[in-house]
C-alpha cells in the first residue's frame, strides 16, 4: 500500500494533483492516471503539464491564408477561407479549445458547397411557386407569393428572389403581415393611433382623424384605412387652396396670383361701368364673400324745357349719351352722359325772350313791360298824323311783324282829269271829256297813296301806249307829234316783218292791211315745248313755241346731278336728241376713326341728309356732316383729351414726368419729407381725377424729448 503521506509525487509547479485531469487549466497532464502497485510504488512517471495548442488542420475545399502560423493557443481563432462556390459550414468562428484532455478546433473548420436554404413548410401568409425542395444553388430563383394581408420587399404582393453567391437570398423569402406606421401623418391634428404603443395597425383597420387648421381631409374622409400602400386616402390631409376667381366685372387690387392659401384674402374693385368693391376669403369650402358689382345705370332724365332726340328709353347704361334739343320757346341743345355719379353735362336751355321794341311812330297799347317771353304779342297804335296799328310777335329770331305807320295819303293833281279818295290807302282817277288815259286800258285807273306813276291824260286824237305785237315790239320815237307819230317795228330773233313802221291814225295805231299778230312772222319752223326729263326743269320761261336755233338748258332738282348733255337745240321744228338724265346724289357712310355715329347709322345717305357724330372716349366734341353734291360737307373735328401736368406742392412725380398727358394716362406721386403716402391721378375728360392727398407725419408723437 502506498502511503500518500510518505510517498510524495514530485511534479512541476504548473501542475495540480487535486481534481480530475479534464479539469486541468493548463494543458494535458500526460498520463491520465497513476496507481499504487503491489510493491507500494506509484506506477509510471510523475505527470507533466503541456501547454494547450492546436495545429493547422487540413480543410477540404478550403485553406488557411496565413501560412506562417502553424500552432494556435487556446482561444485563438482560426481564420480560413473556402474555395470558390463553397462556404464555411458554421457561421461561428473556429477556436482552439481544450476538449477533455485534448486541444481541438471548435467548431471543426470545414467548407461545404454554397446553397440557400428554404423553410418548409412556409410560414403563415407565405407560399412558394412550384417548390418541392428547400435547397437552392447560387443563381437559382424562387417566386414568393404573399397572402391577402401580407407583403414582401417594397410592399409588394409577390417577389422573385435569387440565391446569391454568398448563399444568401437577394430578398428574404418570407412574407410579413402588412402594417401601417403609428407615426402621426403630416398635417393630421387628431390621430386615433398611439405612437408609443407596441400595437401596429394592420391592413384593413381604420382610425379616425382630423386635419390641422388650413388643411382638409382628402375627399372629405373622416377615417384613415391601413392598406398595402399605407394609410389612405393619401395624403390624409391636403392644404386648403383656392384658384384665383376671375370676375368679369371686377379687377383684383391686392396681390394677384394664380392660387391662394387658406384664409388668404383677395380684394376686388369693380371695373369702369360698375360700382363697389368687395373681399373674398379662401376657406375650406372655397371662396366666401359677396362678389357683387352693381352696374351703373341712369334713369331717363326728364327735362321740362327739352326733348330727347337720340334713342329714348327708360334706363341707360354707363357712358351712354342722350341728346336733348330745347323745346319751342327755348334755344340750344346739349348732351348728358351716364357716369358713376349720375348724369353729367350741362342741361341748359335758354328761354327765348325779347326786349321791348321802342318804335318812334307808335305806342304800345297792350301790356307794356321791359321783356316779353316767346310767342308773346305786343300791339302798337300809330301816333298822331299816322294811321293804322300793327302787332309784333316775340320769336326765336327776334320780333317778327311789320312795324309800319303810313303818313296821311295826299290827293294827287291829275292834269286834264280828276281824282277821288283815298279809300283804304287807294285813290281813283279819270280824264276830262275829250281826253283819254295813255294806256288805253280803260276810262279810269287807280293808284296807291304816294304812288308817282299816275298815267297821263291825252287828247282823244292822239295815240297813247303802243299795242303789244306777238314775237316783236313797237318802239316810238321821241319828240314826235302824237297825232302823226309812227312806231318802229322790231321783230324777235327768228321773226321778220314786211313793214318797218306802224302809223298812228285818228288816235289809234293801225297796221297796213295786216293783223297785229301777223306783223312778225317766223323765218323757220318753230319747236314745240322741249321733252320732259324726270327730276329736272327747263331753266327758261315756258313757251308754246321755240324758235329754230334756240336752245334750252335743263336743271336737275336739288339732290340730283346731271349725266350726259344738259342743253338741247331747236333745229327747224325739231329738238336735238340727246341723253339728258338726272341721277340722285348719295353719299357713302363716312367712317371717322375718332368718332361714332349717334344718329341713324346706315351704309348710304341721300342728298341733304345729316349724320351726327360724337367723339369717342379719349376725345371730345360732336359734329354734323351733310350729304351734298360735292360729297360730305361739315367740319369733322374731334379734339384729343389731354391734361397739363399737375404740380402739387406736397408731392413729387415718381412715374414718367412730362408736360402733357393723354387721356387715361396715370401719374404717380410720392409725398415729400414730412408727409407720408403716395397717390395716383388719372387724366380724364373732366381733367385730373383721383385724391391728391398727403397725410402729415406726426413727429411729436415719436419724440421722447417732448412732454405730454
Amino acid at each position: 500500500m502506498c502511503n500518500r503521506e510518505l510517498l510524495v509525487i514530485h511534479v512541476d509547479n504548473n501542475f495540480q494533483v487535486d481534481g480530475y485531469p479534464e479539469e486541468a487549466t493548463y494543458g494535458n497532464p500526460g498520463s491520465a492516471e497513476l496507481y499504487c502497485d503491489e510493491n507500494g510504488e506509484w506506477s509510471g512517471q510523475p505527470p507533466k503539464c503541456i501547454e494547450i495548442k492546436c495545429t493547422v488542420p487540413p480543410i477540404e475545399n478550403g485553406h488557411v491564408p496565413d501560412r506562417n502560423i502553424q500552432e494556435y493557443k487556446e482561444h485563438d481563432v482560426l481564420r480560413f477561407m473556402c474555395n470558390s462556390q463553397y462556404k464555411p459550414t458554421e457561421d461561428r468562428p473556429s477556436r482552439c479549445t481544450k476538449v477533455g484532455i485534448k486541444a481541438e478546433w471548435t467548431p471543426t473548420p470545414a467548407c461545404e458547397p454554397i446553397t440557400c436554404k428554404l423553410t418548409l413548410p412556409p410560414l403563415e401568409g407565405t407560399r412558394y411557386e412550384s417548390v418541392s425542395r428547400n435547397v437552392f444553388l447560387p443563381g437559382e430563383t424562387l417566386r414568393v407569393i404573399c397572402g391577402e394581408k401580407y407583403w414582401i420587399s417594397n410592399n409588394q404582393e409577390s417577389a422573385v428572389t435569387t440565391c446569391d453567391v454568398d448563399g444568401e437570398w437577394t430578398i428574404r423569402p418570407v412574407c410579413t403581415e402588412v402594417v401601417c406606421s403609428n407615426q402621426r401623418p403630416q398635417h393630421v391634428y387628431n390621430w386615433e393611433v398611439s405612437y408609443w404603443g407596441n400595437h401596429q395597425s394592420k391592413m384593413g383597420e381604420t382610425k379616425r382623424y382630423s386635419c390641422e387648421t388650413g388643411f382638409k381631409s382628402t375627399d372629405g374622409a373622416t377615417q384613415a384605412t391601413c392598406t398595402r400602400n399605407g394609410w389612405t386616402p393619401n395624403p390624409l390631409c391636403q392644404e386648403i387652396t383656392c384658384d384665383r376667381k376671375n370676375i368679369p366685372e371686377a379687377d383684383v387690387i391686392s396681390e394677384n396670383k394664380q392660387r391662394y392659401r387658406y384664409y388668404e384674402q383677395v380684394r376686388y374693385r369693380c371695373k369702369e361701368g360698375y360700382q363697389g368693391q368687395f373681399t373674398l376669403t379662401c376657406r375650406g369650402d372655397g371662396w366666401i364673400g359677396n362678389p357683387r358689382c352693381t352696374e351703373i345705370t341712369c334713369d331717363r332724365k326728364n327735362i321740362r324745357e327739352a326733348d330727347v332726340i337720340s334713342e329714348n328709353k327708360q334706363r341707360y347704361r354707363y357712358y351712354e349719351q342722350v341728346w336733348y334739343r330745347c323745346k319751342e320757346g327755348y334755344q340750344g341743345q346739349f348732351t348728358l352722359t351716364c357716369r358713376g355719379e349720375g348724369w353729367i353735362g350741362n342741361p341748359r336751355c335758354t328761354e327765348i325772350t325779347c326786349d321791348r321794341k321802342n318804335i318812334q311812330e307808335a305806342d304800345v297799347i297792350s301790356e307794356n313791360k321791359q321783356r316779353y317771353r316767346y310767342d308773346e304779342q305786343v300791339q302798337y297804335r300809330c301816333k298822331d298824323g299816322d294811321q293804322g296799328q300793327f302787332t309784333l310777335t316775340c320769336r326765336g329770331e327776334g320780333w317778327i311783324g311789320n312795324p309800319r305807320c303810313t303818313d296821311t295819303c295826299p290827293k294827287p293833281e291829275v292834269p286834264h282829269g280828276f281824282a277821288v279818295g283815298p279809300y283804304n290807302n287807294t285813290i281813283y282817277y279819270t280824264c276830262n271829256k275829250g281826253f283819254k288815259l295813255f294806256t288805253n286800258k280803260g276810262w279810269w285807273a287807280e293808284a296807291k297813296c304816294n304812288d308817282n306813276g299816275l298815267q297821263q291824260c291825252i287828247e282823244n286824237t292822239e295815240c297813247g301806249e303802243t299795242p303789244v305785237i306777238p314775237n316783236g315790239k313797237l318802239v316810238t320815237p321821241q319828240r314826235q307829234n302824237l297825232r302823226h307819230i309812227q312806231a318802229r317795228i322790231t321783230c324777235n330773233a327768228g321773226y321778220s316783218s314786211q313793214s318797218g313802221n306802224l302809223p298812228c291814225r285818228g288816235g289809234k295805231w293801225i297796221p297796213d292791211n295786216i293783223s297785229p299778230k301777223d306783223i312778225c312772222t317766223p323765218t323757220a319752223k318753230h319747236c314745240k315745248p322741249p321733252p320732259k326729263v324726270e327730276n329736272a326743269v327747263v331753266r327758261t320761261s315756258y313757251q308754246k313755241e321755240y324758235l329754230s336755233n334756240s336752245a334750252v338748258t335743263y336743271q336737275c332738282r336739288d339732290g340730283y346731278y346731271m349725266e350726259g348733255e344738259y342743253k338741247i337745240l331747236c333745229n327747224n321744228g325739231k329738238w336735238e336728241k340727246k341723253n339728258v338724265t338726272c341721277t340722285q346724289i348719295t353719299c357713302d357712310k363716312k367712317n371717322i376713326r375718332e368718332a361714332d355715329v349717334i344718329s341713324e347709322n346706315k351704309q348710304r345717305y341721300r342728298y341733304n341728309e345729316q349724320v351726327q357724330y360724337h367723339c369717342k372716349e379719349g376725345y371730345q366734341g360732336q359734329f354734323t356732316l351733310t350729304c351734298r353734291g360735292e360729297g360730305w360737307i361739315g367740319r369733322s373735328t374731334c379734339t384729343e383729351i389731354t391734361c397739363d401736368r399737375k404740380n402739387i406742392r406736397e408731392a413729387d412725380v415718381i412715374s414718367e414726368n412730362k408736360q402733357t398727358y393723354r387721356y387715361n394716362e396715370q401719374v404717380q406721386y410720392r409725398c415729400k419729407d414730412g408727409d407720408q403716402g403716395q397717390f395716383t391721378l388719372t387724366c380724364r375728360g373732366e381733367g385730373w381725377i383721383g385724391n391728391p392727398r398727403c397725410t402729415a407725419h406726426d413727429a411729436d408723437a415719436h419724440d421722447p424729448n417732448k412732454s405730454q
